[in-house]
């Protein structure tokens, strides 16, 4: 009915109306407010009290439909966006109800108010210590925040129900806080001229008399700028706020970025042994404190001028003191265990241990690998025994053994019906560094003297206890009568492939076996070992099944001295540091002595019956140039010998990347200046080539051209490691490209294979490639004639 009460002001009331009839006028204040059809009523109740802070009445024929406060609250409660929207749309009761703390909102009228409030406004959350700013001004709903006067000691809070005009900087917020925060300035819906808006802080309650104590009267002022409706204003305003805003989210972007990349690089580096693990921990921690002093910074109490430094410093401190001691207690503990959890880190291409990265390669780390094998050397036992070759191979052989930390002695005793030697080892440092696990004792025996084309029995003695029995045949001469069998390959890979092309060594039977570089892929870095245990375990698997040691030839390939191609020829070898393809793999003698480990060499020659073969470096520790005299030298020495090579980058690869992380085409035309004529000069017979990953046999070559009298280049180097693509763009055999005609046979996918060579007594040497299922490959098979038999000279 007309003029009955709803609801009335002071009286409690239970529930919220909305109008389905009729209209109603509500007391807000001062106000006279009318609301019509699908009007919402009560707001205030529904945020403040259950004593309703207005009065309302119909004005015609009425109908409403009441909604319980309570379930209304608990629907805010659980939906804080409903809730937003609710302390949105009664910005018209809060503002017209406190008037007098409402500022230029109390100008608005209500279409403008709801207008401002919908499109430049979001209601927040704070928490008691929290900051934030109010560059466009907000409005209190709940809770209480305060500023710091400029230059005086006073501090103004700004409580429920006032509005809170724009301040540059932070505000720290006192208790638990429910606000509006401004994107624009009230003034400018206002159309205000520029001017203060002055306050009267004790009249209108906007200080806290129990908390400002220190106020001299009551007519103290405080003068806190409105923003005009002038667009210049307004304009350089935004404009710095703007660029403030997103210049603060760059530097939090990229103090996060730094900071997360620093917590894995000091890490990775004290893994790689590049810094101690202290100096990561040091590190870790200057960083993170950094981190902390910045965050500090940015606070609005620390941006004060209120204080000095160590006070802003202390003030902070007390106030975030769980925060700060939980940051801390993290920080520390992280700064610890990173370098700890990356110590002893290792990147290699086996398939067996480590976390799978990228290209076929694994990471791991001493805490992983704890995890994934036990101890490889245990104590009183052998763990390796494999052969290496000195320069005379049919005379000479060096054995190397692996055993427990306990193994203080050695010796083994060789011997067939016509020889007997037994013979002290020689014991050689391994790398102290290596992880308890992975350390062992490593001893080498030369054994010089030996009849070529010979078995022997071999047993391998821990003072009276025998470790291993094996047999060996050396290498025969050329007055033997016999055939000659080398496998050879390069860039062998712990892998599928690789594992199967290993196992077809029963079928080879061969005297020797061949790898040009890449050897066991770890890296040039001691904590890769286990890759090396894993390739002499496969291998001596297969020795095991034939009963018969093969020695092996290597040449030095980029993966066993580092990542990289070229290293501007600064490699340190040492019994520290390795690279183990040094420790492991002894190759030459001087006057019956195996040379220590940091005087070990990348280029080797080695005698094969009537084969003269080097082994060359291809830029890793010698310039190409550098050993161009040295085979001159020793081909001088043995001119009737048929000269081989085998080295690690091609000089006529298959497939070519220039500029890649791996080559450089000044490199590839560095090589060919250098290898290419000295090869034609001293008529190299074949050039073993790798480190493409594929499969080739070019025509005889002499000049960089086909000939009948040139050198045959094998490859390349894809005894198992990852096939990688080439692109067409890449393909140097293509029509146009710059080996365009030069290759025989050319095989790019499912190019693993290794190479036989087998010489026969009548000079004639034949070779055929082999895939990991011991198919020939076709086109694969080749002859040559190194020498003219003994009846024909």
């Amino acid at each position: 009915m007309p003029n009955e009460t709803i609801y009335e002001k002071g009286v409690k009331s239970q529930n919220a109306y909305i109008i389905v009839k009729g209209n109603i006028q509500e007391e807000v204040g001062r106000h006279q407010v009318k609301k019509d059809l699908g009007a919402f009523l009560s707001f205030s109740n529904i945020i403040s009290t259950d004593v309703s802070q207005t009065t309302a009445r119909a004005m015609t024929n009425t109908e409403t439909y009441s909604i319980s406060l309570s379930i209304f609250k608990e629907i805010m409660d659980k939906n804080q966006e409903f809730e937003a929207r609710t302390y949105m749309s009664s910005m018209e009761y809060f503002v017209k109800m406190n008037e007098q703390l409402a500022g230029p909102l109390a100008i608005l009228d209500t279409v403008k108010l709801n207008s401002f409030i919908q499109r430049s406004s979001k209601f927040r959350k704070f928490n008691a210590g929290q900051e934030f700013n109010f560059s466009y001004g907000g409005y209190i709903f709940k809770g209480q925040v305060q500023i710091y006067r400029e230059g005086t000691q006073e501090i103004v809070n700004f409580k429920e129900y006032s509005y809170v005009p724009p301040i540059d900087g932070t505000l720290l917020v006192n208790q638990e806080l429910e606000c509006l925060i401004f994107y624009d300035y009230v003034g400018d819906h206002a159309d205000l001229s520029f001017r203060k808006y002055e306050v009267n802080t004790k009249q209108e309650g906007l200080i806290d008399d129990d908390e400002n104590q220190h106020l001299k009267n009551d007519e103290r002022l405080v003068q806190l700028p409105i923003q005009s409706s002038q667009k210049v204003s307004k304009t350089k305003k935004f404009e710095f706020t703007f660029i403030s805003n997103i210049m603060n989210g760059i530097s939090i972007g990229l103090l996060s970025l730094g900071l997360s990349l620093i917590s894995i690089v000091f890490p990775l580096l004290s893994g790689f042994d590049q810094i101690h693990s202290i100096t990561a921990t040091i590190y870790l921690l200057l960083t993170y404190f950094a981190g902390i002093l910045l965050q500090l910074w940015r606070m609005s109490i620390f941006q004060s001028s209120k204080y000095n430094f160590i006070q802003r410093i202390i003030l902070i401190i007390k106030q975030y003191k769980i925060l700060l001691g939980i940051q801390v207690i993290t920080f520390v503990s992280v700064s610890y265990m990173l370098p700890f959890v990356f110590d002893k880190a290792c990147i290699c291409n086996d398939s067996a241990y480590g976390l799978a990265i990228n290209l076929g390669l694994k990471f791991s780390t001493q805490l992983i690998r704890r995890y994934q094998f036990d101890q490889v050397c245990k104590d009183g036992q052998l763990c390796h025994f494999y052969a290496t070759l000195p320069q005379d191979t049919m005379h000479e052989v060096i054995f190397n053994v692996h055993v427990g930390q306990d193994v203080d002695s050695l010796s083994i005793e060789i011997q067939n019906k016509r020889q007997y030697q037994k013979l002290p080892c020689q014991e050689f440092p391994f790398p102290k560094p290596i992880e308890i696990r992975g350390q062992r004792r490593i001893y080498a025996c030369l054994f010089r003297n030996l009849l070529s084309g010979s078995d022997y029995d071999v047993s391998v003695y821990y003072k009276d206890q025998i470790l291993k029995n094996s047999t060996y045949r050396t290498i025969p001469s050329s007055d033997d009568n016999s055939e000659l069998v080398i496998l050879f390959g390069g860039d062998y890979g712990y892998q599928e492939k690789g594992i199967q092309l290993a196992r077809k060594v029963v079928n080879v039977d061969p005297h020797i076996i061949l790898i040009g570089g890449d050897v066991t892929y770890d890296n040039g870095h001691i904590h890769c070992y286990y890759s090396n245990d894993l390739i002499l375990s496969i291998f001596e698997e297969q020795f095991d099944q034939m009963n018969r040691v093969v020695p092996f030839i290597l040449s030095v390939g980029n993966h066993d001295v580092g990542f990289n191609d070229y290293a501007n020829y600064n490699i340190t070898v040492s019994d520290e540091q390795g690279p183990l393809y040094f420790v492991l793999f002894p190759q030459s003698q001087e006057n019956g002595i195996i040379p220590d480990i940091k005087n070990r060499v990348t280029n080797n020659y080695h005698l094969i019956q009537n084969i003269l073969l080097f082994g060359l470096d291809s830029g890793y520790l010698q310039t190409h140039e550098q050993q161009v005299p040295w085979v001159k030298n020793i081909s001088a020495q043995y001119p009737d010998f048929a000269r081989i090579a085998h080295y690690h980058v091609a000089m006529y690869p298959t497939c070519f990347v220039n500029a890649s992380k791996m080559e450089h085409w000044e490199y590839l035309v560095n090589a060919q200046k250098h290898w290419v004529p000295l090869f034609d000069e001293l008529d190299f017979k074949a050039a073993f080539e790798n480190h493409v990953h594929q499969y080739k046999r070019t025509y005889p070559l002499r000049k960089g051209q086909k000939s009948q009298q040139g050198t045959i280049y094998f490859g390349d180097g894809s005894m198992g490691a990852t096939i990688e693509r080439c692109d067409k763009e890449h393909k140097t055999f293509l029509e146009g490209g710059p080996f365009e005609n030069l290759f025989e046979t050319v095989l790019i996918d499912n190019s693993e294979h290794f190479w036989v060579l087998i010489a026969d007594k009548y000079g004639v040497v034949k070779y055929e490639a082999r895939s990991p299922n011991y198919d020939v490959i076709p086109n694969s098979q080749t002859q040559q004639r190194f020498f003219m038999p003994h009846d024909d000279l």
